[in-house]
């Protein structure tokens, strides 16, 4: 949610994470708000978690939120590596400045837009 993971797979995503990590989790994603309900059968605690977070879009680290992520699922790393190596990424500043982002997006989305949207002449009926 952090870096602008696409909305509709955040509760896929923490459910599969829960799987792995032999917890019974379930998720409700709105808006801004996720309710998390983790359970641990083995012990029987059970706990529930709000998680707020702004929206914000931060594609690089996204990208890296979610390479993590698919090691952690792939057994390729520990969760105990995973969370150090989330840390370690929730600790670095973005790497690109709030002007660069904004310039990319308005020349972006200038260039969708005409393309999207031509412009197109009237036609005007004939004059009788």
């Amino acid at each position: 949610m952090k870096f602008g993971s696409p909305t509709h797979r955040i509760q896929s995503l923490v459910e599969q994470a829960g799987k792995k990590l032999d917890l019974k989790v379930t998720c409700l994603y709105l808006a801004v708000v996720s309710f998390i309900h983790v359970e641990d059968t083995a012990t029987g605690a059970q706990e529930l978690k709000f998680v707020r977070e702004y929206l914000a879009l931060d594609l690089d680290r996204s990208l890296r939120t979610h390479e993590i992520y698919l090691q952690l699922i792939r057994d390729k790393i520990a969760p105990g590596e995973g969370l150090k190596k989330l840390m370690q990424l929730l600790s670095q500043p973005p790497r690109y400045k709030w002007w660069q982002v904004a310039l990319w997006g308005s020349l972006s989305s200038c260039a969708v837009c005409s393309a999207a949207f031509p412009v197109h002449r009237p036609i005007m009926p004939a004059q009788i």
